[in-house]
């Protein structure tokens, strides 16, 4: 065992977790993709848990469609997205294809982002809580790209210093071996939460 290495539950092999100091006897851990720290004796470690497999590792990256909530959204209606087992700081990192993020950009559940078809990229813009300025699309984007291809960039518009962040198109395999293309709209820097779908009712006794 060593830092960085990747181990699952052996009672529930869904969640990955990762070594992150051993020392004097004592394991020091977290859950992959953003958890608390927890130490353990390294014998209690080893009865709980086992080296993840390369199976393992298959299954926590494989995507699934499934679905998503913004925690800072108003509308509580899912939004359709590719996730897998990653998180970041305990929350989803969704890949969205085109026309699901439009649809929820368009109904207001992703705020202030856009489709810029030349360079089949999202543009998230942040004005620190402001109203965005009014700006030309035909304008700005083509700005915005030249300054970064993926990532985030300062650009200033009408007066003020906007955060521009663009998410780029990338292709993603499906577990039925078909390639969609899809978006990390906010996967790593926004807090989406996953769409769990509520138990059915059980039927009333007789």
């Amino acid at each position: 065992m060593k830092n960085g290495d990747n181990y699952v539950r052996r009672d529930d092999p869904e969640t990955l977790f990762r070594v992150s100091r051993l020392e004097n006897g004592r394991v020091t851990y977290f859950a992959a993709g953003g958890g608390f720290q927890q130490e353990v004796d390294e014998k209690s470690f080893g009865s709980e848990f086992r080296e993840a497999t390369p199976d393992d590792l298959a299954r926590h990256r494989a995507y699934r469609k499934a679905a998503v909530v913004g925690d800072w959204a108003d509308d509580p209606t899912p939004i359709p997205a590719w996730l897998n087992s990653h998180e970041w700081n305990g929350f989803a990192t969704p890949a969205f294809e085109k026309d699901d993020a439009i649809a929820a950009i368009a109904g207001g559940r992703i705020f202030d982002t856009h489709y810029h078809a030349s360079a089949d990229a999202f543009i998230f813009l942040d004005n620190c809580g402001e109203p965005i300025p009014a700006f030309d699309p035909e304008v700005l984007f083509p700005r915005i790209a030249a300054e970064t291809r993926s990532g985030s960039c300062e650009i200033e518009v009408g007066g003020d210093t906007l955060q521009a962040t663009v998410f780029p198109g990338r292709d993603l395999t499906t577990p039925d071996g078909s390639v969609v293309r899809v978006y990390d709209i906010g996967a790593g820097y926004w807090t989406w939460s996953r769409h769990e779908e509520p138990e059915p009712a059980s039927a009333p006794a007789p």
